[in-house]
Order: structure tokens, then sequence, then C-alpha cells
């Protein structure tokens, strides 16, 4: 009987500490804000809260051949630059028209159909990927998520979504809004990372100029990702003074015809009426 009692008086204090604490999960894991680091475990658990909540506004995509291109695409790329933090990198392809690119704590790299039908060439698509990889290796989502957990000490509600996408993750408060200094690092050492995996790192200005175009001819399509970073004209300053430092690289991947595959068969869905959207199920 009293090792009942004694579980049950556990049970009754978890109970309360939880909901008072508001930033626990259900593995036990929690964040403790004690103004340190985060450990491992407390960022796979901020990791797995956050992308739940990006999957329930945009839903993951059910393609193997979609998907593996995405994933084998990153991964060769992080292969080739040996100075990543050793995370254990995903890349998710979203379900959704927008034009939009983004990562978390612990290494997920998200982007959506609209990104992968908008951009050209695959080494387009490799830059907007640069872009993610670039704050994961300077440790951007982790620092900004440090400060968050250690500034909030004792507020119950960090890793409430319940308000929605759009009140939760954009405005310069949002749980992916990254700073102008970030971002202006990440962008001057996206065309390195291009570089290192073999692209041709003017490919990243490419992609800058893409989305320009877009900005102007779709911009609710693109209007997230530009909530999200600052002008694409600023950015693009940045991008040319780091280009300028680069050497020029023998033989550069540009495209390939794996990339080319898959635009087919996004083509081909498109054709059958098959429009993927935020709300569309497989």
């Amino acid at each position: 009987m009293s090792t009942r009692r004694g579980l049950l008086q556990i049970l009754f204090a978890l109970a309360i500490a939880l909901p008072a604490l508001g930033l626990s999960g259900c593995g036990g894991t929690e964040l403790q804000q004690d103004g340190g680091d985060l450990t491992r475990g407390e960022v796979e658990f901020l990791a797995g809260r956050l992308s739940a909540a990006v999957e329930q506004e945009y839903p993951v995509l059910q393609h193997k051949l979609v998907n593996r291109y995405v994933n084998t695409l990153g991964q060769s790329i992080l292969s080739r630059n040996p100075d990543m933090p050793p995370l254990a990198y995903e890349f998710r392809v979203l379900r959704s028209n927008e034009i939009l690119v983004f990562s978390l704590p612990g290494g997920i790299i998200y982007l959506t159909l609209g990104t992968l039908r908008a951009t050209e060439l695959e080494g387009q698509l490799a830059g907007a990927i640069a872009h993610e990889l670039a704050h994961q290796r300077l440790n951007h989502p982790l620092i900004l998520w440090r400060r968050k957990v250690n500034a909030n000490r004792g507020q119950r509600y960090l890793l409430d979504f319940s308000g929605g996408f759009k009140a939760n993750f954009l405005g310069e408060n949002g749980a992916i809004h990254m700073e102008k200094g970030m971002e202006e690092e990440a962008d001057r050492l996206a065309p390195l990372v291009l570089y290192h995996a073999g692209f041709d790192p003017r490919l990243y200005s490419s992609y800058l100029q893409l989305l320009k175009r877009l900005e102007a001819s779709n911009p609710t399509e693109l209007a997230t990702m530009m909530n999200l970073h600052p002008p694409l004209s600023e950015r693009s300053t940045w991008v040319k003074s780091a280009l300028a430092k680069l050497p020029p690289l023998k033989d550069p991947a540009v495209s390939s015809a794996t990339f080319q595959q898959i635009k087919s068969i996004l083509q081909e869905a498109a054709k059958r009426g098959l429009k993927e959207t935020t709300t569309e199920k497989e």
C-alpha cells in the first residue's frame, strides 16, 4: 500500500507541475530554462513540438520519388560540407503551393512543393537548401531558441501554438524568424556551401533573382517567405560580396536529369488536376 500511495503522490505532483511549466512533453523531457545551453534531449523535444505545429499547418508530402530526391540532394550537399554540426538532418517536403523554405533547431529542413515547382535549375533548389544549411552551420535556430527558453523562464505558453501558424511562427518574435544579422550571415555563407557541394556558387544569386521575379508576378505565393527575410535587394548585395571571394570552380554542377524528371512528375500531376494544397489528402 505504501508503494501505491507513493506512486499516486508522484503522479499528483506531476499533474500539477507539468501544466504550470507549459514546456514539458509526453516523453518526460523538459526545457529546464536554467540560463545555460539546451541538452540534446531538449533540442529533440523542441524540434518535435515545432515540427508537429508546422505539419499541422502544412501536411508533409507522401510521394516516395519526390521525397527521396529532395533527401538525396540535401544529404549530398551535407556530405561535402564536413563542418556542419552533428545533427540528424532531415529534408521534408510540404504540401503547399507557397514558395517557402525554412529550418528548425535539430536539423529539420522544410521546403514546399511550390518551391520545387518554381525553381528552374537544380542548383537554384540546392541554393535554397544551402541557405538553411548555412543557418544550421552557424547554429542560428538553436541560438534563437536558447534565448527564447532562457528569457521566458517561468512563462507557461512558450510552446503553445494554438493561436495559428502566422501568429506563432512569423513576425519578429516568431518561432522560425531569424534576425537580420543572421540572415546576412547565412546569405554570405550559402554560396560557399554550394561551392563545397560542387555547384556553381553563382546559382545562389540566380536563386535570389528567381525570387525577385516571383515577388513581382506571384506576391501571394511568396508572402510568407518575404515575411521571414530582408529585402531581396539587400540580400543580393551580400551575396555579390561573398561570391567575389570564391575562386573559379572547375566543371561546376548546374542541374541534373533527375531534377528534370522530378519537375516532369510535378507537371503531370498538375495537368491531372492534382494541385497540392495545405488541405488535400494523399
